[in-house]
């Protein structure tokens, strides 16, 4: 556009009536009692998520980290017994302790963890 057809854009803006502006009023909201809730989980049981056992931390050195390669052996303090959080997408879900079944590691899982509601409604 030209300068000009840009002046003339903008004198028209300026001629139009003014907006109109309503308040908009929604119902208010209730929350759905387990008794209104009619969904089955069933529809969930195919659904996949993502089950992290973490088995320990280590604080190590940027150098140290730098240095590590495939095959490289990064020693943790965590042995069988010990107890591990599980997740479920990032949402804490369970405790357990460490169990080694035929030279495999796995998870006795020893409380569930019950979901966390917060006052925004998101439950982590």
């Amino acid at each position: 556009m030209k300068e000009q057809e840009i002046r003339e854009f903008l004198s028209r803006l300026d001629d139009a009536p003014p907006a109109q502006v309503k308040k908009v009023r929604f119902p208010d909201l209730s929350e759905l009692g387990s008794s209104q809730m009619k969904i089955s989980l069933r529809y969930l049981e195919d659904v996949r998520v993502t089950l992290c056992a973490e088995l320990g931390e280590k604080q190590v050195r940027v150098r140290d980290f730098l240095a590590l390669d495939q095959g490289s052996i990064l020693q943790l303090e965590t042995v069988a017994g010990d107890t591990v959080f599980l997740q479920v997408n990032g949402l804490p879900v369970a405790r357990g302790e460490v169990i080694v079944i035929n030279d495999v590691f796995a998870v006795r899982l020893h409380a569930i963890e019950q979901p966390r509601v917060f006052g925004d409604g998101e439950v982590r």
